[in-house]
């Protein structure tokens, strides 16, 4: 069988034009969160467990499980804990609607979770002043910090300071104003 060179020329055309468009295609897809719905269990104030797979909420950081602070009236408190019973309220009314957005550095399958009546989750956690704006990896949840701080809701009314400060070891210190340290630390 002899292909004249137009012949040649439209198969090697067509051909070129599918490899184009599943290469745009699996590109799309990755683009697009996959979605997860179901009842979530609470791992602490940033992490969540949905049908099996642990998810950790995207774009914001919040207090460690054994962190403290210090509260407006100078008293430490369980802020990791407080943190980890805040988003348990959050999700305990029904299934969750995650959109994950690929693993983290550890690993984890990073997600956006909205609770059953459409509110988002991850910006409850910082508007509540229960979580930070991680703006090392997102920007996403400045505004909210910056409401919660104006506020002084949660973390932001005592003295603190950031998980991934306390994370690397360091503690608040019991006097007022000690210990903060800049955003995104």
């Amino acid at each position: 069988m002899k292909l004249t060179i137009m012949e040649l020329f439209i198969s090697t055309a067509a051909l070129l034009a599918v490899l184009v468009g599943l290469l745009f295609a699996s590109r799309q897809r990755r683009k697009t969160p996959r979605q997860l719905i179901g009842a979530a269990r609470v791992v602490d104030g940033d992490s969540i467990v949905v049908n099996g797979i642990e998810l950790r909420l995207e774009g914001i950081d919040a207090p460690e499980s054994r962190q403290t602070s210090i509260d407006a009236r100078g008293r430490p408190y369980p802020q990791g804990k407080q943190a980890t019973r805040y988003l348990r309220t959050l999700v305990r009314s029904g299934p969750v609607h995650c959109e994950m957005h690929g693993p983290d550095r550890y690993g984890r399958t990073l997600a956006t979770v909205f609770t059953s009546d459409g509110k988002n989750v991850n910006a409850e956690m910082v508007r509540a002043g229960q979580a930070i704006a991680y703006t090392k990896y997102s920007r996403r949840y400045v505004k909210e910090e910056q409401e919660a701080k104006r506020y002084r809701r949660g973390m932001h009314s005592g003295t603190w300071i950031t998980p991934r400060a306390w994370r690397i070891g360091r503690r608040v210190a019991s006097s007022p104003g000690a210990g903060r340290t800049p955003p995104g630390w």
